[in-house]
């Protein structure tokens, strides 16, 4: 397998080259500078001086948000996060340039204070009062003050739930994050003297080598993990990757979270056209990774009336080691009874499930000012996200300027620009009303420590986990709903209740994946940088004109992931996969591997049930492609530890696989080690499979 990096064929933009700064600016004019910290060969010296000339000369205006630029400016260190590219401001001392701000924050300059006095009870709620009048006066800057007070800031926007148990289970959860917090700055002595200490190179070396975790945050924070699943829309295509709702989230709490003593992190981990079907449900653990506190589903579009894969998808999140609360989106409409339904069965059942209540958008929406009709002068009044995004009550169309705003200038002829995808306004809206209404759960998680008077962190946070573990057992005892026990599989011999209820081996080729990012499922411990740098395998045509002399099934990719015309990152998902091709014999892969044993084995042992999906087509199938057919047709033809695959049951976009004479056994045994091989061979001329995902339960 090849391991080339994301980057290597791209314009070699990375953190240390990131891309476009929005400025505020008129409706006829946008603003826009460049931060470029290595050279950009691609698109040569002389654009790039161009580019900073007119960066140099633009006009700057207050309220200035900035996505990789790495300085400390009016007393706030800049930096951009790994995973979105998102800015994060946090107060520093003055007059200190420095180019890694991770470095600086595993060094001993004023950051925030892990200190008992700056996250006591007192303390978080005079931070969080800071933080909300921030917040609230940079919507005024965004919106125009009497649109941001209409908006969004004379309502109560928060998350809804079917039986209104939800809300107190997500403060709950917050509060043992809050807790924690006090917790490593009571327990935190030692570190912190080491941590200002310049002289203890050694310490500072180690700091520097273990600063990031699992969830890419540095050390000193607690982290909040917000993951993003769903479509196309979802993941933003069309716009800018900074440009979506999960990153417009982590711009606005970032900033509040980290006034609180965590690090905030939007995790757009969003698929076009994908459903939440059986192989993202399933891959939980391994597309959106082992530390997530909140998942959202905003699948609408692609999951249409299978309501059993909804619950399948949230069933998984529950079963999930680190209990996220979940929170679907878009999910009520038309179709929104029966999703209701699984929500209520999932709330009266212990779990924290949340919704965003259309209505509620639409109404934020009817209160946007319409720009149709107004002077140039009346315009320029209005606030940049506001300005330009209705035109005569239409979203994002129509003139004088909707249509043209709809889309960020940068690369007008980049793909997905398609009339059911938002804009970027439109996502800054929606992120927005997230944001509020995450806020309005952390406010009330704050005011119920206040309101608890004296405590212990650590006591309490034991008591709160005790009622946790009660809600989860609850849910444990639970039966599925007629949607998951019949409306995914039909076939008896599938157990359903594993396939909802129990973790399984996932090894999924698609992006984004944590699984991928981290290293573990190409087993390169080197590779933890997230979407910046990774394993991409090969490229497709260079693999099927390349024979296959070692028998290993090749990971292999379609589009770019970096090549791409433009210097702003665009979607960060690709539908990769394991290639077998006719030409290159038996190929083989062996799961889970010594890294997926050590990050996703739960001490429970798999019955053998085995599920592979295949990638998906799009508008049609590619010339060759085989698809779950040939099975029966004879032009795919695999075994799993040695025994033939000899039927198959299809649900929901994956193959269940079967063997024996009569084609009726679904579980399989594993080898001596726990392990699986799968081999495969696909016969006919120019004929292909394209695996996209292997699950075993």
């Amino acid at each position: 397998m090849s391991g080339n990096k994301a980057n290597k064929q791209s314009l070699e933009t990375s953190v240390e080259q990131v891309p476009l700064v929005r400025l505020n600016g008129s409706s006829s004019s946008r603003r826009w500078s460049l931060a470029l910290r290595s050279t950009c060969k691609t698109i040569g010296p002389l654009v790039v001086i161009i580019v900073l000339l007119l960066a140099l000369f633009t006009e700057k205006e207050e309220h200035q948000v900035e996505f990789g630029s790495t300085r400390v400016k009016n007393e706030t260190l800049l930096y951009e996060t790994r995973e979105t590219g998102t800015l994060l401001t946090i107060p520093v001392t003055s007059g200190i340039d420095i180019d890694d701000p991770f470095a600086y924050l595993n060094q001993h300059q004023v950051i925030l204070s892990l200190s008992k006095q700056a996250f006591d009870v007192p303390s978080l709620q005079a931070n969080l009062r800071q933080a909300k009048q921030q917040f609230h006066d940079r919507l005024e800057a965004e919106y125009g003050t009497q649109a941001a007070q209409e908006m969004f800031l004379s309502r109560n926007l928060t998350f809804a739930s079917p039986l209104n148990r939800s809300r107190h289970r997500m403060v709950r959860k917050l509060q043992t994050k809050l807790l924690k917090v006090q917790l490593r700055a009571k327990d935190d002595d030692e570190r912190r003297r080491q941590l200002h200490q310049r002289s203890d190179e050694q310490s500072l070396s180690n700091m520097r080598q273990n600063r990031h975790l699992q969830d890419g945050s540095d050390t000193m924070m607690v982290p909040f993990i917000w993951a993003t699943g769903g479509h196309s829309a979802a993941a933003g295509h069309g716009n800018y990757f900074n440009e979506s709702y999960t990153a417009r989230l982590e711009q606005l709490l970032a900033p509040v979270f980290a006034s609180m003593g965590m690090r905030f992190v939007g995790r757009n981990y969003a698929m076009g056209g994908t459903s939440s079907g059986l192989e993202i449900g399933a891959c939980v653990d391994q597309i959106f990774g082992l530390d997530i506190d909140m998942l959202s589903w905003d699948y609408g579009m692609t999951d249409g009336s299978n309501f059993g894969i909804f619950e399948n998808y949230f069933a998984h999140a529950a079963i999930h080691p680190n209990r996220p609360g979940m929170v679907a989106l878009n999910a009520v409409g038309r179709r929104g009874q029966a999703r209701l339904d699984v929500m209520q069965h999932l709330e009266e059942h212990g779990m924290p499930v949340l919704y965003l209540n259309e209505e509620t958008v639409n109404q934020v929406g009817d209160l946007l000012p319409d720009s149709f009709g107004k002077t140039e002068e009346e315009l320029q009044a209005m606030g940049p996200l506001s300005r330009n995004m209705k035109c005569q009550g239409q979203m994002e169309v129509g003139d004088p300027f909707c249509g043209l705003e709809r889309w960020s200038p940068m690369c007008p002829e980049r793909k997905y620009k398609v009339k059911w995808h938002p804009g970027w306004k439109y996502h800054a809206m929606y992120g927005t009303i997230m944001a509020l209404s995450l806020f309005d759960i952390l406010d009330a998680a704050v005011q119920g420590l206040v309101d608890r008077g004296s405590y212990e962190p650590g006591d309490l946070l034991k008591t709160l986990t005790v009622e946790e573990d009660e809600d989860y057992k609850t849910f444990q005892q639970s039966e599925m709903t007629v949607h998951a026990k019949e409306g995914i599989v039909s076939d008896p011999s599938i157990d359903m209740n594993l396939v909802v209820r129990k973790r399984p081996w996932c090894r999924t080729a698609r992006l984004p994946a944590q699984s991928r990012y981290l290293g573990i499922m190409t087993e390169r411990a080197d590779k933890m940088t997230s979407y910046i740098d990774y394993d991409v395998g090969m490229q497709v045509d260079e693999a099927r004109n390349t024979s296959d002399s070692d028998g290993i099934m090749r990971l292999v990719f379609e589009e770019s992931h970096g090549a791409r015309d433009c210097v702003v990152p665009l979607n960060q998902d690709f539908k990769d996969y394991y290639l077998i091709s006719s030409t290159d014999g038996w190929q083989s892969i062996t799961f889970p591997n010594d890294r997926e044993l050590k990050y996703y084995d739960n001490g429970e042992p798999r019955k053998g049930l085995v599920m592979i999906a295949l990638a998906s087509c799009g508008w049609r199938c590619p010339e060759g492609d085989v698809r779950e057919d040939g099975f029966a047709t004879g032009a795919i033809e695999m075994e799993i530890n040695g025994l033939k695959v000899t039927n198959t049951t299809t649900a929901s976009a994956a193959t269940f696989l079967k063997h024996g004479a009569d084609g009726g056994n679904a579980y399989f045994p594993p080898s001596s080690q726990g392990r699986y091989e799968i081999r495969a061979r696909v016969s006919g001329d120019g004929a292909y499979m394209r695996l996209s995902t292997i699950v075993v339960w």
